[in-house]
């Protein structure tokens, strides 16, 4: 589009449009291993430093999510009031 139209906005606003979207799908991949294998022998190699970076962006994804989602605010609902 930017190409076609002599027009950067887009492009420029490529990465903030896009990472959010990129953080859910790796929250997802994150909770589908965990449930699914646990802890692996590669998580304890991991630098504290990197794996706090990692959590901690994977937090926000997850509120995010909470934020953005009706289902994730129902299913919040549910948990959080033992229903």
């Amino acid at each position: 589009m930017a190409l076609k139209h002599d027009n950067e906005n887009d492009l420029d606003r490529y990465a903030a449009d896009c990472l959010p979207r990129v953080w859910r799908a790796h929250e997802f991949s994150h909770w589908m291993s965990g449930l699914l294998h646990g802890p692996t022998a590669e998580d304890t190699e991991h630098t504290v430093e990197a794996h706090a970076r990692y959590g901690r962006a994977l937090q926000y994804a997850r509120l995010d999510s909470l934020r953005t989602s009706r289902a994730h605010q129902d299913f919040f609902a549910e948990n959080y009031t033992g229903i």
